[in-house]
């Protein structure tokens, strides 16, 4: 059983080799003032760039992936 108070804050490298292959996050980018929003996978692989926040997370909806927040 995994202890949910001994994984938050969570380091994007810890994150990736919980082996959480169903968990993704999404990173705000800005490219030449124009803000981006990535979803990434748990292991840090560039899944899709999107436009919105939304859109971001309507892509891993898709994938059925879940988005975790890392801090």
């Amino acid at each position: 059983m995994i202890d949910e108070h001994n994984l938050w804050p969570m380091s994007e490298g810890a994150f990736a080799h919980l082996g959480a292959e169903n968990f993704a996050y999404i990173r705000p980018v800005e490219v030449e003032n124009v803000r981006y929003f990535v979803l990434m996978s748990a292991q840090g692989q560039e899944l899709v760039v999107a436009g919105s926040y939304e859109a971001a997370l309507a892509a891993a909806y898709e994938r059925d992936l879940t988005v975790v927040r890392l801090n």
